[in-house]
């Protein structure tokens, strides 16, 4: 192009007198405007090698000022995006955290109330064996009931929250009892046990098997709702079977009471590690009530390697669960009141932080808000404090953020009218956000835009091609969606590309579909398309061409930020599913075999599940749509198709 286009403003300046090249920008008329008859009659002016390079100098130095200028703006997007992201909790959180915390907010009301009623329950075990409660409703004279304590353990273990963390409690309980009764008599008492379970057990399967049956007397059968209640309580049985059949197990290798000892104090040390500070505080005092003095210390072998996470005797009649959440550091602690302490200071930080998201919601101070919830999240991710955020405050929060992830990407992608009006509606919304640095920022950048552009016209005018380029780039980085930008450069572009060499490029590389040569060159080609009159199919196949690349860069960019994020399997998706006319593009092959290492086991269900869909086989096709979402959940893609699969089998 720098070949081209002097030859271009060589014709230029046989038109033009020098004394337009002075003007200012927006009084001088565009090159272009006037009819040939009426421009060839113009005198032609000579001007003077001073004021010529003089011009020169003074372009040069505005195309070193946008340069310095630009560097000062990437700085600006820079801060403003970190303070956005801070906002938008999309940054700090460990790989694993984001969908967790979206999941969190976005946790429907059902579930919510659910969670409402099993901590409360929880709250009164803990008020039961634990004094020092802070959810304590009355009088702190009054004794504490272990025993009804432990009658309410097994009921809870039918909540999807508990994690059948208080089947296990009750597990070390029984446990301890056998270590000090005679052997012999436990395991008399759980053959009894097994033998009613057993039983039971008998009972709800052949009532499962029954509710497929029609009725005789009414001619009804059971709902899948009532048939999936009688599996639960089959599994909940199963449950305690294998409860009981573990503790005869410890019995028959006579597993002795400092040994038991042991293993409750691995299990509560192992709660605490995983933020289950109130199943903990109940362990703890359930011990307590067990042993006094000495048998209260804490041995050095309770705390697993590392204190992080894992441990436990194999022994050991039950287990805290070792996913979800992140482990927390604990300290090595002495006597069991001592880890209690430990426990309640955790508790009471919980409880404080609650209060203080309460208070900020209510003043609407979103930002500070959510910042709080995902310090919780990381810290306190089993507190009843968290889990019990009301659904219309999750919300509040997630479109907070939601909010603030699309003003992110506003101005990464400089698109100030989309800022202006996000700032409008989280002021609207009394937002604590600091609007005031968006609101300059997107009334600044589109007028230094356009003062580049001008400066770029004049540098066409004075035929400095290398300031006219650097000039026009640097203005549609800073704008590149406003319109009267645009329209500048358009006219800058309009009145510079009248060349055969530079239109035959243009031909030769539609012609062979180079939609990245396309692209790259756009401010070279984009008007000689448009101008393409004696080829009017030229400008729509090069605008396909545009559409191809832009296509191909947001899903490569889209794909880069999920693998970023350690989601290589939809990181993946994004580019298998491109359309067969940029699926080949070397940029994009390259990333899928570097992806197809992150997730073999995905891209093979993934694989088998689209050649039994385009086969016909929609069973195996779904079967193995569901093999891929269990190595990516919550792949959207993968829920569309296993929701279109689904409706399609249920319609025939």
């Amino acid at each position: 192009m720098h070949k081209c286009l002097p030859v271009l403003f060589v014709f230029f300046l046989l038109f033009f007198a020098f004394d337009q090249i002075t003007t200012a920008a927006d009084s001088a008329p565009p090159i272009g405007t006037g009819s040939p008859s009426t421009i060839q009659n113009q005198p032609i002016v000579v001007p003077s090698f001073e004021s010529v390079e003089m011009e020169r100098l003074r372009l040069a130095e505005e195309t070193s000022k946008a340069e310095r200028d630009e560097i000062d703006f990437q700085k600006q997007v820079s801060m403003l995006q970190k303070k956005l992201a801070e906002a938008s909790a999309t940054s700090v959180l460990p790989q694993s955290m984001p969908s967790d915390y979206r999941a969190f907010l976005s946790a429907n009301s059902g579930d919510i109330e659910r969670s409402n009623a099993y901590y409360a329950e929880l709250k009164s075990i803990l008020n039961e064996l634990v004094p020092e409660s802070p959810y304590h409703t009355r009088s702190a004279k009054d004794s504490s009931n272990p025993q009804r304590a432990s009658e309410k353990l097994l009921k809870l273990s039918s909540y999807p929250e508990d994690d059948d963390i208080c089947r296990s409690i009750r597990g070390h309980i029984s446990a301890l009892s056998g270590g000090r009764v005679d052997d012999n008599r436990r395991q008399t008492e759980l053959n009894r046990e097994l033998t009613t379970l057993q039983a039971e057990r008998k009972r709800l399967e052949w009532n499962h098997k029954m509710a497929h049956n029609v009725n005789p007397l009414t001619g009804e059968t059971k709902t899948q709702d009532e048939r999936n209640f009688i599996r639960e309580q089959i599994e909940d049985v199963k449950k305690e079977i294998a409860r009981c059949e573990d503790e005869k197990n410890s019995l028959s290798h006579r597993v002795t009471s400092e040994v038991r000892k042991l293993q409750f104090q691995q299990f509560i040390v192992e709660l605490a590690i995983q933020q289950r500070y109130i199943h903990a505080l109940i362990a703890c005092g359930f011990y307590r009530n067990s042993f006094k003095g000495a048998d209260l210390a804490l041995r050095q072998e309770a705390y697993p390697s590392g204190r992080s996470g894992g441990g436990g005797s194999e022994n050991s009649p039950g287990k805290p669960p070792t996913s979800g959440g992140a482990p927390t550091e604990v300290p090595v602690i002495s006597t069991v009141t001592g880890m209690e302490a430990f426990l309640l200071n955790r508790v009471r930080d919980a409880v404080k932080d609650r209060e203080s998201i309460d208070n900020m919601l209510q003043e609407n101070q979103i930002a500070a808000a959510e910042s709080l919830v995902r310090k919780m999240v990381l810290t306190a991710k089993y507190q009843p404090e968290l889990q019990t955020i009301p659904y219309d405050s999750r919300q509040k929060i997630l479109q907070g953020g939601q909010s603030m992830r699309r003003l992110a990407e506003a101005v990464n992608s400089r698109d100030y009218a989309e800022i202006n009006r996000l700032v409008k509606e989280l002021a609207s919304n009394g937002s604590d956000t600091g609007l005031a640095d968006l609101k300059a920022f997107a009334a600044e950048h589109p007028r230094k835009a356009m003062h580049w552009a001008r400066q770029a016209e004049l540098a066409m005018k004075a035929r400095d091609l290398k300031s006219m380029h650097s000039l026009m780039e640097i203005a549609v980085r800073r704008a590149p969606l406003d319109s009267d930008v645009a329209k500048k450069i358009e006219t800058i572009q309009d009145n510079a590309t009248n060349n055969q060499a530079l239109y035959d490029e243009l031909k030769r590389i539609v012609s062979a579909g180079d939609h990245r040569a396309a692209f790259d060159r756009m401010n070279e080609f984009a008007p000689l398309a448009r101008e393409a009159k004696t080829d009017p199919k030229l400008k729509s196949d090069y605008e396909s061409l545009l559409e191809l690349e832009k296509s191909l860069r947001a899903a490569i960019e889209k794909s880069d930020s999920l693998e970023r994020r350690g989601n290589h399997p939809e990181a993946w998706i994004v580019l298998e599913t491109l359309p067969d006319s940029i699926a080949k593009d070397p940029r994009a092959l390259e990333r899928k075999a570097r992806l197809a290492g992150q997730c073999p086991k995905f891209i093979g269900s993934h694989t088998k599940a689209v050649a039994n869909e385009q086969a016909n086989r929609p069973a195996k096709a779904l079967a193995w749509y569901l093999n891929a979402l269990a190595e990516s959940p919550g792949n959207e893609e993968i829920v569309g198709k296993i929701q279109t699969l689904g409706n399609s089998m249920l319609k025939n």
